[in-house]
């Protein structure tokens, strides 16, 4: 028989020596075992000589266990350095030497019971799966300890991506979901100071636009003339029912005009050239604020402006005209008189 063959501790090989001592095999901890221990199986075969080769043997699957390394000498070990549940399971060695590997007896069947340290967390969504913006949403972690003095760290993720890091909160909150808050989530828990985690199954959340579009429109249209009476109409396609209270916000070159919760009408009965600019509208509700496209505002001189301007200005025009030729009229006057004077006299002085 080749050394390494595999042999079932149910089987009898013909190969086994009569005077063969059985191997005994021993595990430390003797005691409870929780997933992250380490776990220690030793194998001796007391009366023999050196030279055993130690195999390793489980009923998991029925499936040797292979040793990562041989030892020469009266015993060997066989260690798990981090029990999980999967290690559960009935253990035996075999020990065997010489180049026609001979093999004792095996050893009695020693059992590894891995108790779950804590159990694999379930992630609940509060108030539930879908809510509206603005609402406030929590993330629950539940996770039951088992073993007493166990730490647990808690981590969260959405889409594949950190929301936050370890912490020992058990649920992660969003004071007031937005639209980017739609996705899946997970939360992974770790006990402190073994490296063992475990991640929960994911759940979905999704979050619905209270309200989706916000549009400012004027009446009659985007351009008036001054005096024309003008009616800017602020609009919210609201989701939610019953719909709830919104204020309205119309503002101009930056500047409200306009705050209100009961109106969304902003009206200006006769229209003048300082209305003209750009406008927008804001609608907030449940800290959630939208705002609309920028509407350009037009204030047009009217023909009748035009005409009492023109009026105005050719009126002064005239009216400097008139003075003017009064004034030359005068200084031709008095030029003409000082000149006469001058004959009669000799002389005109002012």
């Amino acid at each position: 028989m080749k050394e390494g063959d595999v042999h079932s501790p149910n089987v009898v090989v013909s190969s086994i020596s009569a005077d063969a001592s059985k191997p005994i095999l021993t595990r430390e901890p003797a005691g409870e075992i929780s997933e992250g221990d380490t776990v220690t199986l030793s194998c001796v075969v007391e009366g023999g000589s050196g030279g055993w080769r130690y195999l390793w043997y489980t009923d998991r699957q029925g499936a040797p266990v292979h040793q990562t390394d041989s030892s020469s000498g009266t015993g060997a070990g066989y260690t798990i350095s981090a029990a999980a549940l999967s290690h559960s399971g009935e253990y035996w060695c075999g020990a065997g030497r010489g180049r026609n590997t001979s093999y004792s007896q095996y050893s009695e069947g020693v059992k590894i019971q891995v108790s779950e340290l804590f159990s694999t967390p379930t992630l609940t969504v509060l108030p539930g799966a879908s809510v509206w913006e603005g609402e406030a949403v929590t993330l629950q972690c539940g996770a039951h300890i088992n073993k007493q003095g166990t730490q647990l760290q808690y981590r969260y993720s959405k889409d594949n991506g950190t929301v936050r890091g370890a912490g020992s909160q058990d649920q992660h909150s969003i004071p007031a979901a937005g639209l980017r808050d739609t996705g899946r989530y997970q939360c992974e828990v770790e006990a402190a100071g073994t490296g063992l985690k475990k991640r929960s199954g994911s759940v979905s959340l999704t979050v619905r636009a209270l309200f989706s579009r916000v549009t400012l429109t004027a009446s009659p249209g985007a351009t008036v003339k001054e005096g024309e009476a003008l009616n800017l109409t602020c609009e919210a396609a609201v989701n939610k029912t019953p719909r709830p209270q919104l204020h309205y916000t119309i503002v101009r070159d930056g500047e409200p005009v306009t705050n209100s919760t009961d109106s969304a009408l902003y009206s200006i009965a006769s229209t003048e050239k300082s209305h003209t600019g750009s406008y927008t509208c804001a609608v907030e509700s449940q800290g959630v604020k939208k705002s609309s496209q920028e509407l350009h505002i037009e204030v047009q001189t009217s023909w009748h402006s035009a005409v009492a301007i023109g009026y105005r200005v050719s009126f002064s025009l005239i009216h400097f005209i008139v003075l003017t030729l009064l004034l030359l009229q005068y200084c031709r006057i008095q030029g003409s008189l000082c000149i006469a004077g001058g004959k009669s006299r000799g002389s005109c002085t002012s």
